[in-house]
């Protein structure tokens, strides 16, 4: 949500509904930040000039990236784990078990585990998109 989108709220809808708007989005923020301090995960990036930078990322983030990638042509970076030694480890995610199979939840269809380290550290959710 941006200012601009604040200032549209507050010309339609009112002062309440904008100061509301506005503090729901600090608590997302806030909620955003502090999984990334949380976690464990990181994203190598290779920035314009060559050079190579970690950025923090979630476990949420990587389910995202591996859902997705069958409608994205740009690939899936490469995810670290860093593990209670201190040692990056890469993520690599197992296969993919069927779930859901009752139509409970249509939207999730199958899972798979994130592993890095020899253990497994998160889980994939592919959704039916």
């Amino acid at each position: 949500m941006s200012t601009s989108h604040l200032a549209h709220i507050l010309e339609t809808r009112g002062i309440e509904a904008a100061y509301n708007a506005a503090c729901e989005l600090v608590r997302q923020q806030t909620s955003e930040t502090n999984a990334l301090w949380a976690s464990r995960f990181f994203e190598r990036r290779v920035l314009d000039d060559g050079t190579k930078k970690l950025w923090p990322t979630t476990e949420n983030t990587i389910s995202r990236a591996y859902d997705l990638s069958d409608q994205d042509d740009g690939g899936i970076p490469e995810f670290l784990y860093c593990d209670s030694d201190g040692e990056l480890y890469p993520v690599t995610i197992g296969q993919q078990e069927q779930m859901n199979s009752d139509q409970e939840n249509p939207f999730h269809y199958a899972a798979a585990d994130m592993i890095a380290n020899g253990k497994v550290v998160g889980h994939v959710v592919y959704t039916d998109h």
